[in-house]
Formats: C-alpha cells, structure tokens, sequence
C-alpha cells in the first residue's frame, strides 16, 4: 500500500483508487492510523503512527501487528479476523511498544473494510498516555479490566449498559459502541424488563448475587453463562458491576456425567438407575389414576454362544442392534431399558388391559426374530420375556422387577422364545429353583464364582499329572457353596450353558497365568455336564476358548458325565468325535456306580476312566468292589484308555488302587482342593 508520500503521487483524478483516496482522508488525522492486510501485516502508516512507534517508514511497513502489541499472541489473529468481520468494529484498550522500548496505553478502533477487492482492517489508534487529567493508575486498570476472559458489565439502575469490556464485545459479537446502552432484557432472555425491579431490589439488599442464565449473542445464539453481580455505590449514584463467566465447556461436562450416570454405555439406553426413577414415577402416577402398568424382563436367548462363536466385539453390535429393533416397537411413552449383558426391561405405563402387555410382548419377540447380519454374519435372535403387572404382581419396582425376571426364567424353562406372565402360586419347588437361578445369574454377572483345584497324580512315579478344576460359589449370606448345591438347578433350566461358559474359561485362563508365571502345571481338567453334550455349538465353544487363551487341544481334559455310558445320541458322538480330532482329552466320570453298557468303551473316543469315588472307597475292605474295580481298570486298558482312581482318601486305599492297575489318582489323600495359588505352590513343590 505504502505511506503518506503516497498521497502526492495519488492525484484526485477519475482514475484514482478508493484505497489511495481513504489514505488521504486518513493521512493527516491526529491519531495514530495503521492499515493491516488479511494476514495481520502492516501495509500502511500515517506519519503519526511513523513517528510515536519510532521506526523507519521501511521498517514499520510489513512488521506484524504482534510486533506493537506484546499481548496480542499471533495464534490468536485467525479468531480476532472472524470477530472483526463479523462485528464490523472492535474497540479495545491495550498496551503498544514502541521501537525504543516504551509501554504506551492506547484505546483503539479497528474497523473492518474491503478495498480494491482485498480486505483491509483500519486502526485509528489513540495514544491515552498525554490525555488530558488520566493517570497512569487509571489505564492499566482499564486495561486489566479489558484484558480479562471474563465479560464485565457496568449497569444502571435503569437495566441500561453502561460499560462492557473486550470480552463481552467478544463474547457477545457486539461492538464496544453497540452494547453501550442496551438492555440486560435484550441480552438475556430470563430477565424481562418487568421483573428487574424485584432483582434490583434483591441485589440491593444482599449486596451480591451468583446465579446461571444464557446471554444471547448477536446472531441471536444463546450461551449459558454464570453471574456475579455486586451493588456498588459512588456518592449518590447505583452501580451493577456484574461477571460474566461462559460456563459452556462446564455445562458439556456436567451434561456428560449425567448420561454417564443414568446412560448404558453400550446402547445408549436407560440404565438401572433411570430406570428405577422412571418406575417409581410411574407408580406414584398409577396410583393417583387407579392405572395399570407392566414391567418386562427380556433375555436374549444363547448370546453367549454368539459371543463364542464370532467373538464379543459381533456380539456387542448384536446387543446394540437388539436394542434398536425394541425401541422401535415401543410407544414414545414406554421405557426400554438395558439391565446388562443381554438383559433388557421395559416399563409400560397407562395400560388399559393385562392382556395388552402380553400383544407387547410378542411384538417384541417377532422384531427380535427377523433376521439380523453384524459384521458379515447372518444371525437370528430370540428371547425369554417375563411380564409382572402392577398392582396384583407387585406395589414397587423391587417386587415388580424380581417377579418379571422370574417370570423370565420361566420362559426359560420352556426353552425360551416365549412369554410368561408372572404367577404367585408356584410350586414350591419351582419357586426355590428360581430363587437359586436369580442368584445364579447375579453371581455371573457379580464374579461370585471362584474355582479350586485339585491335582491328579502318577501312581507310577507319585509326580503330578494334571489338576481338575472345580467351581465354588461365593453366595452372600449362604458362604462357599459346594457344586452339588446348584449344578442341579443349572442343568435342569439350561442355565448351565451359560454357567459352563464361564468355568471353562475362568479354567483356561488360569492355566495360562500358571504357564506365564512358570508353573508346570500338566492336562487342566474341566466337568462337561448332559446338558452341554447337547449343545451343537460345545466343540466350537471349546476351541475358542483354547485359542483365546493360546492353549493347545491338548492341555485340556473334559470329564463327560458317565450317563454316556448307558447310551449317546448320533449328535454327541458327533460332538465327541469332533474334541477327540482336534486333540482334548476325553473322559467318563464316576464308572462303577450305575449300570453302563461297556461296550460303549470301545465306540466313544475316550482317553480315561474315571472310577466312582464311593466305588474306590470300597476297594481296601471289601473284595466285590475290588474285584469290580480290577474289571473296569482290564476293560479300559484293552481300549488304550487310562484309569484313574476318584477319592482316595487314604494309604492303604492309595496302595489297593496301585495294585489294581489303576494309572493315576486323585483324593485327599494325595491333595485336597485349593484355591489357585496353593495350587500353583503345590505344583511348584512336587514337580520334578
């Protein structure tokens, strides 16, 4: 652009540019004049602006205004341009240095324009230093109050603004010269014009106020804000000197931490605890109105399959699609929730009929069953649905949930992809299962569940030759429960599947700690029980565990229920052949208790016998159980399978069994259970 010396050479013909002519207007003003390009560069100076910063008329043109305004960072120009154009005009007030090293207080006016296609900012910058009855005190105070991040508003009595500093013209998008004399209505939607007087009066009489509102900025967009208001009197005048804080990024948090708090993760959906404020809502609605309402509790059905089958990351898109296909079946006004894992509930308030949630229900259930593909794989979900009704089945959301989730179970037991309505006179039988179930499920979910080892040992050598894993459960109010307290249950509602799933893994992976930690620790043996024979998907179960955990086929011994004896279906000996190709072990627990077909021996691929415990106990004292158990032991040995000897409680039992030909053994004693770790010392004592 250049500088004064322009202006001879600008002429005032037709052919002179608006940008020469702005420069000659400019020029000869009292005030300091700079003209910055886009980029915050120097591109013009008035001889005012030559001679108050000092430099040579060469040197100033191109310096960056960053160079004149120590507080002024440079990776703030690109938030200072957009102001500017968007405001039009900023006033401030700010420090400037000068080429020798002087700090002088300006007030300046920067106005936006676009010249000969370009655009432009101007700086009238007026030098307060030799102003009239100012004082230094006086402007760096100004300048603090200019310099700070938080907006600061001088009000009258009359809501009028009186002063606003740089950051409220920031915040606000108004210029200095536009917020004077607005008013705190047209700035903030909460404060009409009528109700000031009784905050006037309020601010009086305390003296100083906190409270959040929104500010609405000038393109109409509000922010919330915190305020600070203080009454200040000067003689006989009323001052609001009030602070501004843009709260924004707070309120983003504080949002976020309460969907954290009342949000599932996973699904986005309600989580348990917006859940049991919506029912308690509900209810207390219901019974003002005398209304129904139905709570549902729906469990995907053999999730943990999917899991196994095509790892948990398909089976948590699973869960998320699940979730999607329910909320679209439900009325706006209904509740869908998820409890966990593959849990859902749904609250249905205002309903007219029992019958109703039943149509919901099944609506429900269709949804789930069209077919779904997650990450190329094609599945089909089905689900148990328990539905408990208010008020017969319950009066709060304790008793409501507890009932539909038994109800659930129920469904269960009739092989799931059903309803059942909850009913209040089950048997007692029934109702003991389902109460064992219920805590069963909430152990899973709790890791209630804790597994103990026992070793098998060589008779041969006395060295170790593999451990058995077995589970414990950790019940509250009821201590460590021995399996035979709740496999029963388990097995008879199919929840063993599950239960099953999570002892073969806990097993795997302790083996693999074991390894890791330099443990030498032989074949892990884990129960199979009937129920999981039956499930198709157990090979494959089985070998993903084992490469989850980096395990070899052979590391692992499954002990089959020695119900196989008296006769297998074409579909377990399918599955038993399809472990014994990929390389488990397989062996068939508690022989010689019940009647077995031995022939089977020789049709099962199966690498060891186990003799019955009470069987064994027999064999020191009574020579028909020896004899029987010499016969098992020459049966097994002609297939190539060993024998092993259950619950050897003592010497003279340990010594009957050695000459009886059994292989190994297991029993107190040799050891008894124990927890992971006094196994894995064990181990470490009695490995050679």
């Amino acid at each position: 652009m250049g500088s004064d010396d322009d202006r001879g050479r600008s002429g005032g013909g037709d052919g002179e540019t608006a940008s020469r002519r702005l420069l000659h207007a400019v020029g000869r003003a009292d005030d300091l004049v700079l003209l910055l390009d886009a980029s915050g560069h120097i591109s013009y100076a008035n001889a005012n602006a030559v001679a108050t910063y000092g430099y040579p008329q060469d040197d100033l043109i191109g310096r960056s205004i960053h160079d004149l305004d120590p507080d002024f960072p440079a990776s703030t120009w690109t938030q200072h341009w957009a102001s500017l154009k968007r405001c039009g005009t900023l006033t401030v007030s700010v420090r400037h240095r000068t080429r020798d090293g002087r700090t002088l207080p300006v007030e300046i006016k920067d106005t936006w324009v676009e010249l000969d296609g370009a655009e432009y900012s101007i700086l009238v910058v007026r030098d307060l230093s030799h102003r009239p009855g100012s004082t230094e005190r006086t402007q760096l105070m100004k300048f603090s109050i200019d310099r700070l991040d938080e907006s600061v508003y001088w009000i009258g009595p009359d809501t009028r603004v009186l002063y606003a500093n740089d950051a409220a013209c920031r915040n606000l998008g108004y210029a200095s010269d536009e917020l004077i004399g607005m008013s705190v209505a047209a700035l903030d939607p909460n404060f009409p014009q009528e109700i000031w007087p009784l905050h006037w009066e309020e601010l009086k009489q305390r003296q100083r106020l906190r409270f959040e509102t929104q500010h609405r900025r000038r393109d109409g967009t509000l922010f919330p804000v915190e305020i600070t208001a203080n009454y200040v009197q000067i003689g006989a005048r009323e001052f609001n000197c009030a602070f501004a804080r843009d709260i924004t990024e707070r309120k983003v948090a504080e949002g976020q931490l309460r969907q954290m708090a009342t949000r599932d993760a996973l699904t986005g959906l309600p989580n348990r605890t917006l859940l049991g404020d919506r029912i308690e809502r509900q209810l207390a609605h219901a019974a003002r109105h005398d209304q129904r309402l139905a709570v549902l509790f729906l469990n995907l059905d053999r999730m943990q399959q999917i899991n196994y089958d095509h790892g948990h990351g398909v089976g948590d898109q699973a869960i998320v699609a699940a979730a999607r296909r329910l909320e679209s079946s439900l009325r706006d006004l209904d509740t869908l929730a998820h409890w966990g894992d593959d849990a859902f509930v749904v609250l249905i308030p205002e309903l007219a009929e029992p019958e109703h949630a039943g149509d919901v229900a099944q609506k429900l259930l269709d949804t789930l069953r069209l077919p779904l593909a997650v990450a190329g794989a094609e599945l089909v979900l089905t689900a148990s649905l328990g539905i408990a009704l208010y008020p017969q089945d319950g009066l709060d959301a304790e008793t409501l949930l507890k009932n539909a989730d038994i109800a659930m179970f129920r469904a269960k037991e009739f092989g799931g992809d059903t309803v059942q309505y909850f009913s209040a006179d089950l048997h007692p039988d029934t109702a003991e299962r389902i109460r064992t179930l219920l805590a069963l499920r909430r152990a899973l979910a709790n890791d209630e569940l804790e597994l103990h080892y026992q070793p098998l040992v060589s008779l041969a050598d006395g060295t170790p030759a593999g451990v058995e894993a077995l589970v414990r459960w950790n019940r509250e109010r009821h201590g460590q429960l021995l399996p035979e307290a709740f496999l029963g249950t388990a097995e008879e509602t199919g929840f063993m599947l599950e239960l099953g799933a999570r002892v073969l893994d806990l097993a795997c992976a302790q083996l693999a700690a074991w390894r890791q930690a330099g443990v030498t620790a032989g074949p892990l043996t884990v129960n199979v029980s009937p129920r999981q024979l039956r499930d198709p998907e157990l090979a494959a179960q089985v070998t993903a565990t084992l490469a989850r955990h980096g395990l070899d086929p052979a590391d692992l011994h499954l002990d089959l229920p020695h119900q196989l004896l008296s006769g297998s279906s074409p579909a377990v000996t399918a599955t038993l052949e399809a472990l014994a190709a990929h390389g488990v072990g397989l062996g068939i627990d508690d022989v010689g208790h019940a009647p077995a077909h031995f022939a089977l021996l020789q049709q099962l691929p199966l690498s060891l016998l186990k003799l019955d415990a009470r069987l064994i106990a027999a064999i020191a004292s009574d020579p028909a159980a020896a004899a029987l158990a010499a016969a098992l032991t020459g049966a097994a040995h002609c297939f190539g399978t060993l024998v092993l000897a259950e619950g050897v409680g003592d010497a003279a039992t340990l010594a009957r069994s050695r000459e009886l030909g059994c292989d190994l053994a297991q029993g107190r004693a040799l050891a008894a259970p124990m927890t992971a770790s006094a196994c894995a010392a064990w181990l470490s004592r009695h490995t050679p």
